[in-house]
């Protein structure tokens, strides 16, 4: 995919859970930048108590930095754990022609639509809490996705899954659409080999930089900004002015 033009490529994004190694690798090193600030603090102290002063801002950004790592690499491990007892997730294709989705890639009703009906992409938050992708476009009726059912009280919805009547890909989609406003969304953080600057790009290209994909915080392995007394005075500043 990287080494074709973006105008000819494919992008496939799929719900499969987050990558065990890459949740290792995340603990992993977090741990050693919370447990080396942490230990660095003694033979700092033993030479100089005002090295140890000088020290200590730098002391805790790194502690901050190693305590979000690990924090996300266990995130990733529980949700991968969990992620077994699932059935096949949700799937999103993007080409040059535009956007289609399944609410279940392994058997699901596909929908579709043109690049010209999406107006704009977003990143909300799930329920969970992560950022998902989302296309805001019209409700398409295809592939017996009854528009009637996405209009349902989720009393209704409640009566149909007890039924048997809702499958698993019209529930997804249902949930979609209730939670974030289009069918069209997806969790990039559990989509193996969804690479933000790829898709960015080939959204720009397709849509002539109308539609991009810039995810509201910084990749997983960026440090958080280092702490200054000008930053800190700014936020008390905001905090007593309540901007």
């Amino acid at each position: 995919m990287s080494g074709m033009p973006s105008h000819e490529i494919e992008l496939f994004l799929v719900h499969r859970g987050r990558p065990v190694p890459l949740g290792l690798f995340k603990f992993g090193v977090g741990l050693v930048l919370w447990g080396g600030a942490i230990a660095a603090i003694f033979p700092i102290a033993w030479v100089d108590l005002w090295l140890l002063a000088l020290y200590a801002l730098p002391g805790i950004w790194l502690v901050d930095w190693g305590s979000r790592m690990s924090l996300d690499g266990v995130t990733d491990l529980i949700s991968r754990w969990g992620w077994r007892r699932m059935r096949a997730g949700r799937a999103m294709t993007l080409d040059r022609a535009g956007v289609r989705y399944r609410g279940d890639y392994a058997d699901g009703a596909e929908l579709s639509v043109p690049w010209a009906q999406v107006s704009e992409t977003v990143f909300q938050t799930g329920i969970e809490g992560s950022w998902w992708f989302c296309l805001r476009a019209p409700v398409p009726v295809q592939a017996g996705l009854v528009a009637q059912r996405l209009a349902w009280s989720p009393a209704q919805w409640a009566a149909a899954i007890a039924a048997g009547s809702a499958t698993v890909a019209q529930r997804r989609i249902h949930e979609n659409v209730l939670w974030f406003g289009t069918p069209f969304a997806v969790n990039l953080e559990v989509c193996p080999g969804a690479r933000v600057g790829s898709l960015d790009r080939a959204l720009d290209s397709w849509t002539t930089g109308r539609l991009r994909c810039r995810p509201p915080q910084p990749a997983w392995w960026k440090p958080p900004p280092f702490p200054s007394v000008g930053r800190a005075r700014q936020r008390e500043r905001r905090a007593r002015t309540g901007e």
